[in-house]
């Protein structure tokens, strides 16, 4: 690859981290008004849908909705034809995008059927379309490339926290806290070189953690081209994890931080094999706040492993598979 391309690639995803303030703010500048706010707690069901970098918040409000409204079914779906047919005008479709040209914001938007929705996206024209009423929440960045999406990321998670805030009548997590724990100092740093020495990183969590845990995992696949996946912590009794104690030093794991029980006599299972072992930091003072900890970790570890690495986050293989997908 050229030097310079992934020199350009590394600045640009950098670039953003920087300016991730600013994209906050434009976040948190439209509130979340009383039309969206009504859709939620009026509707019957509601299903949640978004992919690869806008699932981990989807995943994350889909948790907090099934807390808020216990009685209403609200379930997160893979598939929109999944539902397609049997929807009525009561139920509610809550579809985060990045760039609202995916498959299922395509099928959705084209379907035939009368559709309450709410969309999330950076790609937002606000126009009317034939049997939908629609609710738009602009997310930023605008720019549409692979190295703007772990800022994408935190938006649409900042996004969710606003709706629940509004839904529970509380300011969970105000801006200018956001703004604070986005300056705290991150013990990332001694992470980066195993990671770049691993040929397996696994990410382990537990309960409403696993959202964080599966933007870390996808953060690693897309952002430094390193094979990873996530878990929870219960499945690690199953087995999967035995073929990699023939070369420990290959493997290494993350843990974003657990109250399960098995979390300590995991911890000096793999200590024992010489695995890698990490642990994010959990600093904050309730879930909401250890939720954007966790991206902003997740964010700033594919940036310091980029800039001592440089590794192409645009690479041709990358160009492919997104237009493909796109």
């Amino acid at each position: 690859m050229n030097d310079n391309n992934n020199i350009k690639s590394v600045q640009l995803y950098h670039h953003f981290l920087e300016n991730i303030q600013l994209f906050i703010e434009e976040t948190v500048s439209t509130p979340i008004d009383a039309n969206t706010l009504n859709k939620i707690t009026e509707s019957e069901r509601i299903f949640l849908l978004g992919k690869g970098s806008s699932a981990p918040a989807i995943l994350f409000l889909t948790q907090e909705l099934k807390h808020i409204f216990p009685l209403k079914r609200i379930d997160y779906i893979s598939d929109f034809s999944l539902i397609e047919n049997n929807l009525t005008h009561r139920d509610l479709i809550i579809l985060n995008s990045y760039s609202a040209s995916t498959s299922d914001a395509t099928d959705i938007l084209n379907s035939d059927k009368y559709l309450n929705l709410i969309l999330i996206s950076a790609n937002i024209e606000k126009k009317i379309i034939p049997n939908k009423q629609i609710s738009f929440l602009e997310l930023y960045p605008k720019d549409e490339k692979l190295f703007s999406r772990p800022a994408s990321m935190i938006t649409a998670y900042v996004i969710a926290c606003q709706i629940i805030s509004k839904l529970k009548k509380s300011n969970i997590l105000p801006v200018n806290k956001i703004i604070f724990l986005l300056k705290q100092q991150f013990k990332i740093a001694k992470i980066i070189n195993p990671i770049h020495e691993t040929e397996h990183i696994s990410v382990l969590s537990n309960g409403e953690d696993l959202p964080f845990a599966f933007a870390l995992s996808l953060a690693l696949n897309e952002g430094i081209c390193k094979k990873a996946d996530y878990f929870s912590i219960d499945e690690f009794i199953h087995g999967w994890w035995v073929s990699m104690f023939a070369k420990p030093n290959k493997y290494t794991f993350i843990f974003l931080n657990s109250k399960s029980k098995k979390l300590a006599k995991i911890e000096n299972f793999l200590r024992s094999s010489k695995i890698n072992l990490f642990f994010f930091d959990n600093l904050g003072q309730d879930k909401y706040e250890t939720g954007l900890l966790y991206l902003f970790q997740t964010a700033y570890l594919v940036d310091g492993y980029n800039q001592k690495f440089n590794y192409d986050m645009n690479n041709p293989i990358g160009k492919q598979a997104i237009k493909a997908v796109y």
